[in-house]
This record gives C-alpha cells, sequence and structure tokens, in this order.
C-alpha cells in the first residue's frame, strides 16, 4: 500500500462517518420542528467573522443531556468544544421555525450560576427567628387592621357591647329552672311585642318553697298580691338568666322574703329563608359523602387504637380516674378562699410527709364569721376545741377543694353549725406530689390524727363525696382496726368498687360492650393498684354509716349506691350501728353534686347525728 494511501485512510473514514451523521440528522429534522425541542440559533457571529474549519469528526452524546460539562456556553448558544458550531448550528433542516421560541435543554436552558449554586439543596425549614418574626408580623396586621374593620362594620362593635352570643352556663335548659337549685321559680314567656317572645323567671320568696311545687303560673300570679316586696332584676351582658351569680343572687333575695322576677332581654334570632337554607344545602351537597365517609374514618381508628392504647400505658387509665389535671374553676386563687364568698374561711399548708405540702381549708360556723375576720391559724385552731361537731370533707376526683358546689356545701354545712375541715389530696390544686391511692388514704389519716390532737370530746364526722367515698371508707377501716373509730361516716353518690364504677361510667358507654372490656380497660386500672373496696370496707367499719344518693346520678350510678347499703346492712361489724340510706328523687335533679341544694339536708344531719348547738 503506498504511503499517501497509508495516510489519507483516516480523513476519508472521518468524511464517511460525517456524511453518515448529517443524513440521520436530516431524517430527524421534521421530527424536532414539532417538538419543543428547538435549538437557539447562533447570533453571537457578524457576517464578517472568519469560520474556522470544521472538524471531520464529531462526538454526538446520547446519554449525557447537552448541558453535560463536555458543552460550554458561547453568547447564548451550545457549541462543543473548541468547535465554531454544532452540526444543528450549521443544518438548515434543524434551524427553528421563524418567529419560534427555543426551549428545553437542547435550546441552551440553561440556568446562571447562582440557581446552580441551590439546584438539589433539601428545602430549609424556617428558624426559630424567622417564625417570630412571621408571627409578629401578622400580629402587627391584626392590630392595624382591627380598628378599620369595627370602623366598616359598626355591628361588631355592637356584638362585643351586648354579648347576646355568649351563653355561659353552656347546655343548661332555661325552662327548667330547677336545674339550678331554684325549686321555687316558674318559667314562662311573654309576648313583648307581635313576634316577639322574651322569656321570664318568677322566684318566690323561699319560705313559700313547700306551697310553690308543681304550682302553674296563675298561683305564681297570685302570689305577688301578698305582702312580700317584689324586685325587677335587670341583668347585665353576656349569659342569660340563668347564670351563675345571677341564681345565686335570686337565691339571697329569696331568703331574705323579695319576690324576684327576671327576664332575658330580646335578643339577635338567626332567621334562616328558604333561599338560604337551599344555597347551604347546595354548598353541604358537594362532597358531604366523601367528607362523612373520611369522619367515620377517622373515628374508627380512634375508637380501635383508644383500648390498645390504654393497654399499653396503664398511666392513662390512673389519670382518667383520678383527673388530678383537671382544674375547675379555672384562675382561681386557694390562697384566698374569701373569693369564693368564704369569708370565715383559713387557708394553710401542712407536711404530710417529708417534702410534701398538702393545702386545707379550715371553715368556721357561720355564726362566727364577724369574730373571725383579719385572724389568724391559731385562732381558728382554738375554735376547734368549742362544742360545734368538726366534719372532714373528702372530696372526689377533678377539681379542688374550691370547686363550686363543694363551696355550697361547706356554706350549707358551716350555717348548720359545723365546722368543716377540707383538703387536696397530694396532686391536686396547689398541693405537692403525685395522686395514688395509698398516698390519698395516707393525706386523709393524717389529717384526721391533726384534727383528733386538737379536739376534746368534740364529735369529728368524715364525709366522703364520690370518689372521696373510696378513700372515706379506706380511712374508717384504717381506724377501726387501730381501736379508734370516727363518731360517724357519711358517703355522698358512693360507689361498691372502682372496677363496677368504670364499668358503669357515662364515659366507657361506648365501649361497654366491646368483646375483652375489662382486660382492656379495667385490668389497666388494677395495674395502677387502684381498688378503692368500699364493698370490702363496709365489712371492717364499725361506726354510724349514712348513705346519700340522688337517683338521677348518671356519674356514680343510684344502683351502687343501693347495693354498698345493702352490704352495709348486712355486715357484722356494723351490727349495732345505726346504718341509714336516704335516696333523692330524680324530680329534684340533685344528679352527682346537688344533694347540697336539699333544704331537708340539715335536718337530715341533725336526726342522724343530734342536735347542733348553734
Amino acid at each position: 500500500m503506498p504511503v499517501s494511501a497509508a495516510c489519507d485512510w483516516p480523513q476519508q473514514l472521518g468524511a464517511r462517518l460525517s456524511t453518515e451523521l448529517l443524513e440521520a440528522h436530516r431524517g430527524l429534522g421534521s421530527v424536532l420542528r414539532r417538538s419543543p425541542l428547538r435549538h437557539r440559533q447562533d447570533t453571537g457571529r457578524t457576517p464578517a467573522s472568519p469560520r474556522r474549519p470544521a472538524r471531520r469528526f464529531c462526538v454526538v452524546n446520547t446519554r449525557f443531556p447537552l448541558s453535560s460539562p463536555v458543552m460550554r456556553k458561547r453568547n447564548n448558544s451550545l457549541t462543543p468544544e473548541l468547535d465554531g458550531g454544532s452540526l444543528l448550528d450549521r443544518d438548515p433542516d434543524l434551524k427553528q421555525r421563524p418567529g419560534g421560541r427555543a426551549e428545553g435543554p437542547a435550546a441552551g436552558d440553561h440556568r446562571g450560576p447562582a440557581e446552580e449554586r441551590t439546584m438539589g439543596k433539601p428545602f430549609r425549614r424556617l428558624g426559630l427567628l424567622g417564625k417570630v418574626k412571621r408571627f409578629m408580623l401578622w400580629l402587627l396586621v391584626v392590630y392595624v387592621s382591627v380598628p378599620f374593620l369595627v370602623k366598616l362594620c359598626p355591628s361588631i362593635q355592637a356584638k362585643l357591647v351586648f354579648l347576646n352570643f355568649v351563653r355561659m352556663p353552656y347546655f343548661i335548659d332555661l325552662k327548667r329552672p330547677l336545674d339550678q337549685g331554684l325549686n321555687h321559680t316558674h318559667n314562662f314567656y311573654l309576648e313583648a311585642e307581635v313576634g316577639l317572645r322574651i322569656g321570664v323567671w318568677h322566684t318566690v320568696p323561699a319560705h313559700m318553697w313547700r306551697e310553690a311545687q308543681e304550682k302553674d303560673g296563675d298561683w305564681y300570679d297570685s302570689m305577688l298580691s301578698s305582702t312580700h316586696p317584689v324586685i325587677l332584676y335587670l341583668h347585665g351582658n353576656a349569659g342569660t338568666r340563668g347564670g351563675d351569680h345571677r341564681v345565686q343572687l335570686y337565691k339571697v333575695l329569696s331568703s331574705s322574703g323579695y319576690h324576684v322576677v327576671t327576664f332575658d332581654y330580646r335578643g339577635e334570632r338567626l332567621r334562616l329563608t328558604s333561599q338560604t337554607v337551599l344555597s347551604l344545602t347546595c354548598l353541604l351537597r358537594l362532597g358531604l359523602l366523601g367528607k362523612v365517609k373520611r369522619f367515620m374514618l377517622w373515628l374508627l381508628v380512634v375508637y380501635v387504637s383508644v383500648p390498645f392504647l390504654v393497654k399499653l400505658c396503664p398511666s392513662i387509665q390512673a389519670k382518667l380516674v383520678f383527673l388530678n389535671f383537671v382544674r375547675m374553676p379555672y384562675f382561681i386563687d386557694l390562697k384566698r378562699p374569701l373569693d369564693q364568698g368564704l369569708n370565715h374561711t383559713h387557708n394553710f399548708y401542712l407536711e404530710a410527709e417529708v417534702g410534701l405540702r398538702i393545702g386545707v381549708w379550715h371553715t368556721v360556723p357561720a355564726h362566727m364569721w364577724r369574730e373571725a375576720q383579719e385572724k389568724d391559724g391559731d385562732w381558728y385552731d382554738s375554735m376547734l376545741s368549742s362544742t360545734h361537731p368538726v366534719i372532714l370533707y373528702l372530696h372526689g376526683n377533678a377539681g379542688t377543694r374550691g370547686g363550686d358546689h363543694r363551696v355550697q356545701l361547706y356554706k350549707v354545712l358551716s350555717s348548720s353549725g359545723y365546722h368543716v375541715v377540707t383538703f387536696d389530696y397530694r396532686g391536686w390544686g396547689d398541693s405537692d406530689g403525685s395522686p395514688s391511692e395509698g398516698g390519698m388514704t395516707s393525706d386523709a389519716l393524717f389529717m384526721y390524727d391533726r384534727l383528733k390532737q386538737r379536739l376534746n370530746k368534740t364529735p369529728l364526722y368524715i364525709w366522703g363525696h364520690s370518689l372521696g367515698t373510696g378513700v372515706a371508707t379506706n380511712l374508717v377501716r384504717r381506724l377501726c382496726d387501730r381501736g379508734s373509730p370516727p363518731d360517724a361516716l357519711i358517703l355522698e353518690s358512693p360507689f361498691t368498687n372502682i372496677r363496677e364504677e368504670a364499668r358503669s361510667h357515662p364515659f366507657s358507654m361506648v365501649y361497654r360492650f366491646l368483646p375483652g372490656f375489662d382486660w382492656f380497660f379495667l385490668d389497666a386500672i388494677t395495674a395502677n393498684n387502684i381498688r378503692f373496696a368500699s364493698d370490702e370496707n363496709v365489712n371492717h367499719i364499725s361506726c354510724r354509716l349514712l348513705i346519700l344518693h340522688a337517683e338521677d346520678d348518671t356519674v356514680v350510678p343510684f344502683h351502687l349506691g343501693q347495693k354498698l347499703y345493702n352490704m352495709a346492712a348486712q355486715s357484722k361489724s356494723l351490727s349495732g350501728h345505726k346504718v341509714r340510706f336516704v335516696s333523692f328523687p330524680s324530680s329534684l335533679s340533685y344528679r352527682h353534686k346537688f344533694i347540697y341544694r336539699s333544704p331537708e339536708l340539715p335536718n337530715i344531719l341533725s336526726d342522724f347525728l343530734g342536735t347542733v348547738s348553734q
């Protein structure tokens, strides 16, 4: 072979490959014209600029995009390294259409250096400072917007003045003033204007309460002609005529011999026309079935998950039994019983164990209220040596010693001539520690021993309510075992044991018929060493026993109190001691915690315990 031919074969091979590649690119020209993958023309050269001769070899990279490191950017066009133009630039069939816009990777869709640095970085969460700035910005926007909003919509300001949409307490039936403890009050309605009806309450003087039972409006109207003066009470904004503080005022005025007539002013009602109802229906119809399905699915997931969660974490069940984290009413200062209307009550703290402090209230008999003003703890302790008997009150779960119904009971007992000493168990209220059945019983025993040391021959009674009845029977059993029983035990709304109470509680209704209910829920209570076995304790108690229970009690069903009484009546340890069961009809609506409203309660106590010195 000649030397010249041997040297020319690489050039011939390169020319042949270039020809084949050009033909392949021309075949794809029509496809590229119809697709968004177009190439941008090289506008960087001037017509006079000389073109360098094209290389005979062209590398076509089909694996990496045209913006790969083998390509460089020159005047917004992509060219091969050290080349004056690409095959797409030189081939007329692959030029972009006139007026078209180059797009995509082949069109040089290349990001700037700043964008390239941020590409691929994960999304960074907003830091704490950023969140604070954003919150302050929104706060500023709201702060600036509110005055303009009120100015543009004066009705908003009217709403804030009247607050007629605030109905507290919630869920009360204004047609039944008996539910608020007003058993001598008549509810009726009057038409102040055409089509405008207002609700009215008429409370007769308290001494007429027996006559007022089941009387109609005509009887109440006839009582207005008596010699007792009438007070027309006009309440303030927010709430209704059934507000708690208003009801308490009606009772005070009624006890002072006044008729009290009060009413709710006209209020704004939501009036829906047929067109509005139709619009709302059409709005709700969209996706309603899907929303219901999703809600039911979530409800099913929660329903199935709760038993397993309680079983895996028995401490949850203990929290639900004690409910010591529920502090109602909120925002009260337990150091100031005067704020709850107890102006003859002393607050103090005792160390039940080393490093364990519990909060205590001591309320003296009501007739001592003048002497009690600005007195210290020593004076209150000295009053325990008087002839007035003392009641150690053990409250139930949830709330504190300053709970509304508990304060009302202190007032009733104080008015009847009793000292009332109550406290918050460890973990409740402002007492230290965490709750347990043994700890609650130890706290009660500590308080009893302290009182006993300060009493001469003054009777000391123990009163337990709800969960406190379990603490009371535990305490009395210990006292009887050591040979120093109390003078009497009073159980208000008691149960037999915590398992039966949990099975009958309204919260367990949705799971009561679930297979394995005992294993999931009741065994979790036992795992926390919580028993409160009053049915066993009554067989070891040897003192007078009084049980009070309302027939309409839904928290601790009436049949549990009756069952405990039947067990106590058959107990050998209680033979020879007075055992009495007092029930309150459902028509009185005393339910679980309103037995203090009974006008007969002082007489029941004096008949059972004996005459109290006044």
